[in-house]
């Protein structure tokens, strides 16, 4: 179709278009003609002359064909004779039409998804919701949310899944669905007098020959978002195809639209049909109305594992930043982050600021209008920050600054029409305590609206650099906003390398310094060695302020071999506390372990060794002190006369005299050795252990209760392993054991030293697994554990879990082999026994 558009525009034209220069001029001559501008790149890529995206914006293609002497596309469209590419429909009537063109909208789809259609993943959470609503009495459904949710993608997979199933799908782009009433005159708008809805006659006599549901789909309704008359069109058609088939009730009717074009929708009656509750809600992830769910944990981890062959490092969700995972929960993200690794091949820590830069540059900064959006958007943070700070302006005063609601000021009209259309903001309606309505605009996400705070301060700054971070966060009016802000300067001046700027970062307050926010942004990054990244740690780890909260509040073993042990040993150059050193040499004894360094255990357990009195001693060291004891005693010194049980409740003694020990959770203390009585076989000490604390820390609640109480939350963890324990010593354990599990992986919030629960939680479930004769479900669960072991360089993991595949493959075992410690090591230790055992 694009070839007959390119004769008609070099007909006009009158020359031919063979260089960059002759783009350029018609550029400027369709300028002059149309009053409407397309670039002169964009007309290269559209004559094959540069490479890119071949697919054109409906603006573009009505803007060549307004050159061209058509009211727009649609017209060059029916007056060539081909229906948006789709040819001869008409001689074989207006079902086969309805047939191609479904046809059609899937091979479209396919072609324009970001990705390889074949790589992207069956979205279970929204087949959930499509499959309960054709299997409901509901006649109407409208999935909605912002653009780069992925709303087409999902509807192709759904359209292809159902097979052969007891429903005929009919599904249609919106601009193609109104191109086919408008040839047909069925439109019910634009023909009165026409009160035969044909369409819903076909439909009804294809139910009455196959007893078949009929559904029939409507996608990309934002993309008629420019023509109003297109929307109420559309809007009333659907009203009445909905209505005349109501009384037999064998119609369910989908629409997706972004949340903008959902307002036009509601207008116009729809948002009324159907039962109570199809109308979409406030989402809870995002500011703005949505019902369309993010990706789910399991949906990204399947789509990595699909692409995961295409890069040099492994790429799988565990080893993205909790705030990155976040965010690829949204598609249009996901995709941005796998471009990342793409043109990065090297790297193998994707910042939140690499991937909002990314993002950004393609949705503001390098975009059509991108000088007015830049305008837009500074001059409604700058509106935000006047007096009382605030998340919303008001519409009007955007207006007294620019055009943006004069369509005849095309720059600024398109720009904020556009910047809506992408999600960067929302208008909302509100009132004031009289009920006086106005419109508000806001940004949609907070992590875009925050990272673009932090790039207009940037700009406007003109002062020391090093004062930078004081200055930004003596101008927040919060101290949750300034952590926010802070966080998103440290990632951009770190990754430019910027000691300067970073250099008094730990003289900003404690309020801000303790804010997790902060604290992943510099954990994170330091994940990711620049230049000054020796220097900053150095310049942190001699700040009393940075060594609690970079270092002792952020025990990034998950990336021990990455810096961490550099990391841990600058701090013990600067603080020379006895509970310092105990920490410190406790971390670096774990380094050692991991790596199977045997002497470098014996050197670190000799450096642990403490006074007698430890009562002043923070728990948490205290319990890595136990915890590394008894791995010391178990794996290297095969000390079998160690009393773990005396060890234990000596320990606990002293964490009930600490103040406020109790306040904190089990999790805080007993984590390390829940571990280590995991890693030695040691279930019924483990069991008595977590049954004794679990009762001191006033956990009184019937276990599958408890169960459901803390799903989701880190304390889950004891409880998982007392289940563990109970199940290995024969005793009755939950119901919901192995569901819990798998939940709680799926939903597993890691941050900072996380990994080792991820790799025994996984054992956990494959050996629980491989009793119930689970085989496949339990190599799955092992290749995950190994997996991560592998990736974050536990030798020490790597090779327990190699010794003990639940298939004892000999390419599994060769491996361990070949991985054995050099010397140090008991051999024998190295045995998991599955199913239940005497303890």
């Amino acid at each position: 179709m694009e070839n007959k558009l390119q004769k008609e525009i070099l007909k006009t034209f009158g020359k031919p278009v063979n260089s960059p220069k002759d783009c350029e001029l018609l550029s400027t001559a369709i300028s002059e003609k149309t009053k409407r501008s397309i670039s002169s790149t964009t007309l290269r890529r559209f004559f094959g002359l540069l490479r890119g995206r071949s697919g054109q914006s409906q603006y573009n293609l009505d803007t060549l064909a307004i050159y061209c002497n058509y009211t727009d596309y649609a017209e060059f469209l029916s007056g060539t004779g081909d229906e948006y590419g789709l040819k001869g429909f008409v001689s074989d009537g207006l079902l086969a039409e309805m047939k191609q063109i479904t046809l059609h909208t899937l091979g479209s789809i396919e072609r324009k998804s970001m990705v390889s259609f074949n790589l992207t993943v069956p979205r279970i959470s929204v087949y959930r919701i499509l499959n309960s609503f054709i299997e409901s009495d509901e006649l109407f459904l409208p999935l909605i949310a912002p653009g780069g949710y992925g709303k087409s993608i999902a509807l192709a997979q759904w359209v292809k899944s159902l097979g052969e199933c007891q429903c005929d799908v009919f599904f249609f782009q919106a601009p193609v669905l109104h191109h086919l009433l408008w040839q047909k005159k069925l439109l019910p708008t634009a023909y009165p007098d026409n009160t035969d809805n044909r369409i819903a006659g076909l439909l009804a006599e294809r139910h009455n020959a196959s007893r078949n549901r009929q559904v029939f789909i409507v996608d990309a309704f934002d993309e008629t978002g420019t023509d109003p008359a297109k929307i109420r069109e559309l809007s009333d058609f659907i009203r009445n195809l909905i209505q005349s088939c109501a009384v037999e009730n064998f119609l369910s009717v989908i629409i997706s639209a972004r949340e903008e074009t959902w307002s036009s929708i509601l207008s116009h009656g729809l948002g009324t049909i159907g039962k109570p509750g199809s109308e979409p809600q406030q989402s809870r992830l995002e500011t703005g109305t949505s019902n369309f769910p993010p990706l789910t944990n399991q949906e990204i981890r399947d789509f990595l594992a699909k692409i995961r062959p295409l890069f040099r490092h492994p790429l799988f969700l565990e080893t993205i930043s909790h705030e990155v995972r976040e965010m690829i929960k949204i598609p249009i993200n996901l995709f941005f982050f796998v471009e990342l690794f793409r043109k990065s091949p090297d790297d193998s820590v994707v910042l939140r600021h690499h991937l909002l830069k990314e993002y950004l540059d393609m949705i503001i900064f390098r975009s059509r209008y991108a000088e007015q959006k830049e305008d837009l958007i500074w001059k409604i943070l700058e509106l935000q920050s006047l007096g009382e700070e605030r998340q919303s302006v008001l519409k009007n005063e955007l207006k007294n600054w620019f055009p943006i609601h004069l369509k005849r000021e095309t720059e600024y009209y398109h720009a904020y029409a556009d910047l809506l259309l992408s999600g960067i903001l929302i208008e909302e309606r509100v009132s004031n305590k009289f009920g006086v309505f106005t419109t508000v605009v806001l940004f949609r996400h907070q992590d875009i609206w925050f990272y673009l705070s932090a790039l207009n301060f940037l700009k406007n700054f003109e002062g020391n650099p090093a004062n930078i971070l004081e200055e930004a966060a003596s101008s927040c009016s919060s101290p949750d906003r300034a952590s926010q802000i802070i966080a998103c300067l440290y990632e951009i001046a770190y990754d430019a390398g910027d000691y300067e700027m970073l250099q008094n970062l730990c003289m900003l307050p404690d309020n801000i310094l303790s804010s997790l926010p902060l604290r992943l942004a510099v954990g994170n990054s330091f994940r990711r060695p620049v230049e000054s990244t020796e220097q900053l740690i150095s310049r942190f780890a001699s700040s009393p302020k940075g060594q609690i909260h970079f270092f002792e509040e952020y025990v990034d073993t998950n990336y021990m071999f990455n810096n961490f042990g550099f990391r841990i040993r600058e701090y013990m150059k600067y603080k020379k506390t006895e509970e310092a050193r105990l920490f410190g040499n406790c971390i670096l004894y774990l380094e050692a372990f991991l790596r199977m360094d045997a002497e470098g255990c014996l050197r670190q357990i000799r450096l642990i060794e403490l006074p007698e009195s430890e009562n002043h001693i923070h728990p948490i060291p205290l319990g890595r002190k136990v915890a590394y004891l008894l791995l010391q005693s178990h794996f290297i010194e095969k000390n079998a006369g160690i009393n773990s049980r005396t060890l234990i409740d000596a320990y606990r003694q002293r964490v009930y005299q600490y103040p406020g020990a109790l306040q904190n959770g089990v999790i805080e203390f007993e984590s390390p050795i829940m571990i280590a009585l995991a890693l030695t076989g040691q279930y019924d000490v483990l069991l008595d252990m977590l049954d004794t604390a679990m009762k001191s820390y006033h956990v009184g609640k019937p276990r599958d209760e408890f169960f459901s109480i803390l799903s989701g939350n880190p304390n889950i963890l004891p409880q998982l392993f007392l289940e563990y324990a109970r199940f290995k010593t024969g005793q009755a354990y939950s119901q919901n054991f192995e569901t819990q599990l798998m939940a709680t992986l799926d939903g597993f919030k890691s941050f900072f030293d996380d990994f080792q629960y991820l790799i025994l939680l996984n054992w956990i479930l494959c050996d629980y697994q491989q009793s119930q004769g689970k085989t496949p479900e339990a190599l799955k669960s092992f290749d995950a554990a190994l997996e991560i072991s592998r990736f974050a360089q536990y030798d020490f993991y790597a090779i327990l879990l190699l010794r003990n595949d639940p298939l004892a493959r000999p390419a599994t075992l060769q491996e361990a082999n070949k991985m054995e410690p050099k010397s140090g090591f008991d051999d024998h230790t190295f045995s998991f026994h599955a199913g239940p055992c005497s303890g």
